[in-house]
């Protein structure tokens, strides 16, 4: 899998809620040939993250580009694991989100 990314917008978004299609929306509108085709999305959490990663795939599969969701516990998850030592650990996170993106 060859996803073209020159630039990687990052969003970040600090709802009390789900974050919806509108969001994903303005994530997709960031990715272009030119400016790159991944991006990721941050938030507190997600409760229904299986939806959400079907709304990702649909964007993947619509070739508008690969969206990652990482949540409060994804980041503190890489935290704590740099703290023990382990060199990139975001690397396993990003890799498995990817999968689930694509095997939605």
């Amino acid at each position: 899998m060859a996803i073209p990314c020159p630039y990687i917008p990052v969003e970040c978004k600090n709802y009390s809620s789900d974050i919806n299609n509108p969001e994903l929306d303005q994530m997709v509108g960031r990715l272009s040939p030119n400016r790159g085709k991944f991006g990721i999305i941050v938030c507190r959490e997600i409760e229904n993250e299986d939806l959400f990663l079907r709304r990702c795939n649909d964007s993947y599969r619509d070739q508008h580009g690969m969206i990652i969701p990482l949540v409060d516990q994804d980041i503190i998850s890489i935290l704590n694991s740099k703290k023990e030592g382990i060199e990139h650990p975001e690397d396993e996170i990003l890799s498995s989100k990817a999968r689930s993106v694509m095997a939605q």
